[in-house]
């Protein structure tokens, strides 16, 4: 596309000298991405644009176009051309010209604003394709490590922790001992910490299976899912999203379940929308999770409770992480906790 907007700029304007530049952010400096055959012709390939005086470095940071400007060699297209520098927003600027006497210069200050603001399209397109790739990219060796360290739990630590179990159920038929009740709740605890481990390594890649889900459909299902004891839900709003929807009922059945293991056995539950933005909430009225936790409870291995494996509310930011949600602790109305899940713009960078 960029390419094309060279060639395109070159025809409409009848001007031989075409150069489009783009800020590079790694750099700093303004990086010849495209140009026109004259000037590969007169000066080779163009040089970049370092931060400084030159017209085309004032063009970009002041973003005007600046008309008229003759250039020493070292800057752009050389002495013995009259050119003219657009700004394409925060992505770079287009130069044009023309060869001939510096004093009659080509008027090339009718160039279509359509033109520029096409390219300076392009130009945010193909970063954000660009970023999108980046993403891709590192979400596939995240994967990759996932992968390596689910089969490392699953198969290093589950044969080990069978073999204690197996050796455990002859000794409790051989002796009797209360070392032994001991050793079997220590058994059941890692057995615990390894499902939670895989569960976080299994829900850490991107979500793939996007359909419609409807949340206050899901949630009655998933409810009864949870040991939910005397605890009460109530399904305020509808909401549909596009989403996985079996990552979807997993986040909600963590919700539940900490919501119950935190506020009680008689907690209420309440599931509704967000009101300034698309969204999703699930609160209850429990003791709820003091301001210095509330970012704390969403990291791995951290818990509010005796006994937790800290994995809870960590899967569900990886959840939300997997579909570009936003995650957010809050206090619910009635005091207790409530957890924001917040459906971000899909262009959000």
């Amino acid at each position: 596309m960029t390419s094309t907007g060279v060639s395109a700029a070159a025809e409409l304007l009848d001007l031989e000298l075409v150069v489009l530049y783009v800020y590079d952010e790694e750099s700093g400096v303004l990086t010849p991405r495209s140009w026109s055959s004259a000037v590969e012709t007169l000066i080779g390939a163009p040089a970049t644009v370092q931060p400084g005086d030159t017209p085309v470095w004032q063009a970009y940071r002041a973003g005007r176009i600046i008309r008229d400007c003759y250039a020493t060699e070292e800057q752009t297209l050389g002495a013995t051309t009259g050119e003219a520098i657009f700004p394409l927003d925060e992505h770079g600027v287009l130069l044009v010209g023309t060869r001939g006497d510096p004093g009659e210069p080509r008027d090339a200050s009718n160039i279509p604003k359509l033109l520029t603001s096409n390219l300076a399209g392009a130009l945010e397109r193909m970063r954000r394709e660009e970023r999108l790739r980046e993403r891709e990219t590192e979400l596939e060796r995240q994967n990759d490590r996932l992968d390596e360290f689910a089969s490392i739990v699953s198969h290093d630590l589950r044969n080990p922790l069978n073999v204690a179990t197996g050796r455990l159920e002859l000794a409790c038929d051989e002796c009797d001992s209360p070392h032994l009740a001991e050793i079997d709740r220590a058994l059941e605890r890692m057995d615990t910490l390894i499902e939670d481990l895989l569960d976080f390594a299994r829900v850490g890649a991107a979500a793939t299976e996007i359909e419609s889900v409807a949340i206050h459909a899901l949630a009655e299902p998933c409810w009864t899912l949870v040991e939910t004891h005397d605890a009460t839900l109530h399904v305020e709003d509808e909401l549909t999203v596009s989403a996985d929807p079996a990552r979807v009922k997993r986040l909600l059945e963590n919700l539940f379940r900490n919501a119950v293991v935190h506020g009680g056995e008689h907690v209420t539950v309440r599931v509704g929308t967000l009101e300034d933005r698309e969204g999703f909430y699930v609160a209850d009225d429990g003791p709820g999770i003091g301001r210095k936790d509330r970012d704390r409870v969403l990291e791995s291995g951290f818990s509010g409770v005796d006994g937790g494996t800290g994995f809870g509310l960590a899967i569900v930011a990886e959840i939300a992480e997997a579909h570009a949600w936003d995650v957010e602790v809050h206090e619910s109305e009635a005091g207790g906790a409530r957890i924001e899940i917040r459906v971000l713009d899909p262009d959000h960078p």
